[in-house]
């Protein structure tokens, strides 16, 4: 069931947030987002979009907050880097609920 809650360590009051983020990316001030973002949410929490690889790509992060309602994603950047959160939210979704293809995110809190 999509509502079981796994709970995690809050950095924002009652929620906990993760950020995504390309370092490298911001007209040179990815990296300064980046640390700022760190020293704020801590290190764990602060995703560098520029580090992925096996094992390490959104989904991965995404898939362990999944059940956790008090999750909150923000991604940093423009188009793309949204576009690779939403596509991996979907990914996400779509291995919890056993389904192939989109998922609507507001269809599972009705």
């Amino acid at each position: 069931a999509i509502r079981d809650s796994t709970p995690h360590h809050r950095n924002a009051g009652k929620y906990t947030v993760i950020a995504f983020i390309n370092s490298r990316s911001g007209g040179g001030k990815g990296m300064e987002i980046f640390k700022t973002l760190q020293s704020l949410l801590g290190n764990e929490f602060v995703i560098d979009l520029n580090s992925c690889g096996p094992g390490q790509m959104p989904e991965n992060t995404l898939l362990k907050y999944a059940r956790d309602p008090a999750v909150r994603i923000l991604a940093c950047g423009g188009d793309g880097t949204c576009g690779w959160i939403y596509s991996s939210l979907d990914k996400v979704w779509s291995n919890i609920l056993g389904m192939k293809g989109r998922v609507h995110l507001s269809d599972q809190f009705k």
